[in-house]
C-alpha cells in the first residue's frame, strides 16, 4: 500500500515538475529550489526530529493496550509540536536575514523568507499528526495522505504558476503546507484518541523521551539539508538562479 502510494506520488511530482519548469523556467525552479532548502534547514533544526521519535512512541503506546498511555503519549507529542513549530517560526524569523544574504547574495529575500517561516508552524502539527497516525498503523489513511496532499499541493501550484508567474511561489508554498495540515487533521480527527488531563510540567517529562530520542534522527537530518542548501547556494551565487533550477 505504501509502495503504491509512494509511486503514484512520483508520477505526480514528475508531471508538476514538468509543468513547473514550462510556466516558470529554469530561474522559477531554482527560486523555489532554494526557498525549499533554506526553510527545510531551519525546520530540520527545530524540529528536534520529533516526527520520527513521535512514531516510535505512539507505536509503543498503542502496543501497550493502555488507553490512558495511549492518550497521554498522544498528547504530549501534539504538544511539543507546537512548541517546535513555533521554535521554527520564529527562527525562521531571526534568521532571516543572513539566510537571505547568504544563499541568494543579498537582503532582497528576507522577507520572504520570514513569511514563509510559518509553514514550518503548519509543518510540525501535520508531521505529529501523521506520526501519531503511522505509530498506531493506519497504514489506509498514511498512504491517502500521500497521494491526496501531492496531488492537492501540485493542482494548487500549477495554478498559481498559470496566475501570478514567480509572484505565485511564496503563496503557492503557504497555501500547499495549509492544505497539509487540513488533510493531516481530517484524518487524524476519526481516530479516537482517550481524553486526557496533563499539567505542563508533566508534559515537559514526558517530552524528554520525545525529544532524547529526536535528537539522533535530527543531527543526520540536519546534515542532509545543511549540504543540500549549501550546494545549491554556491550554484546560484557562482552561476546563477537558473543553474540552481536546472540542478535541481
Amino acid at each position: 500500500i505504501i509502495g503504491g502510494a509512494q509511486a503514484l506520488s512520483y508520477v505526480i511530482r514528475m508531471v508538476k515538475t514538468k509543468l513547473v519548469a514550462v510556466l516558470l523556467g529554469p530561474g522559477g525552479v531554482g527560486l523555489i529550489g532554494l526557498y525549499e532548502s533554506a526553510i527545510s534547514l531551519v525546520g530540520t533544526f527545530s524540529g528536534l526530529g520529533i516526527a520520527s521519535s513521535g512514531v516510535r512512541q505512539v507505536a509503543e503506546a498503542s502496543g501497550s493496550g493502555d488507553d490512558i498511555r495511549i492518550g497521554r503519549t498522544i498528547l504530549v507529542l501534539r504538544r511539543t509540536c507546537w512548541i517546535t513549530g513555533l521554535l521554527g517560526t520564529v527562527l525562521t524569523a531571526a534568521l532571516a536575514w543572513p539566510l537571505s544574504v547568504w544563499t541568494f547574495g543579498n537582503s532582497e529575500r528576507a522577507g520572504a523568507i520570514t513569511l514563509l517561516g510559518v509553514t514550518l508552524l503548519m509543518a510540525s502539527l501535520s508531521g505529529g499528526q501523521m506520526s501519531m497516525i503511522q505509530g498506531i498503523r493506519r497504514i489506509g489513511d498514511l498512504a491517502r495522505f500521500q497521494v491526496l496532499s501531492v496531488s492537492a499541493g501540485s493542482v494548487i501550484s500549477v495554478a498559481l504558476y498559470a496566475w501570478l508567474g514567480l509572484r505565485g511561489i511564496v503563496p503557492a508554498l503557504l497555501i500547499s503546507a495549509a492544505v497539509n495540515l487540513g488533510l493531516s487533521w481530517w484524518l487524524a480527527r476519526r481516530v479516537q484518541v482517550p481524553p486526557v488531563r496533563m499539567t505542563w510540567p508533566e508534559t515537559a517529562r514526558e517530552a524528554r523521551h520525545l525529544v532524547s530520542l529526536g535528537l539522533a534522527f535530527m543531527w543526520s537530518a540536519v546534515l542532509v539539508a545543511g549540504v543540500g542548501l549549501a550546494s545549491a547556494a554556491l550554484i546560484s551565487r557562482h552561476f546563477g538562479i537558473e543553474a540552481n533550477g536546472i540542478y535541481q
